[in-house]
């Protein structure tokens, strides 16, 4: 008890369960940057392998599956539903995925 900082810090870590950050905010940007450009250039692989129509509705219909299981895979640390929570988060991804093409047709257009 002779030093306030650490009986503090002792006493958060034991009664409380708080630990301190075992990463530090430079790795965990990198390493969510990383996982944010690999999961964005997943879509693109069908239009790398097929023609541009099809290539679409597999990139859509695979990007929408991983929204919903991100979604389904948050509940195990949110403690809501399975469906509950896979269906938020789809809903989230169908709508990031129409902003982004009415955005991007808009753009395109003459």
């Amino acid at each position: 008890m002779a030093d306030p900082q650490r009986a503090l810090d002792t006493k958060v870590q034991e009664e409380l369960g708080i630990q301190r950050p075992s990463v530090t905010p430079l790795v965990d940007g990198l390493v969510t940057g990383t996982a944010t450009v690999f999961g964005a250039l997943i879509p693109l692989i069908p239009s790398l392998t097929l023609e541009m129509g099809p290539a679409i509705w597999v990139s859509l219909t695979y990007a929408m599956l991983v929204y919903f299981a991100v979604g389904a895979a948050r509940s195990i640390f949110t403690g809501r539903g399975f469906w509950t929570s896979g269906r938020d988060m789809f809903l989230v991804g169908f709508g990031v995925a129409a902003a982004g093409y009415l955005i991007g047709g808009s753009l395109m257009s003459p």
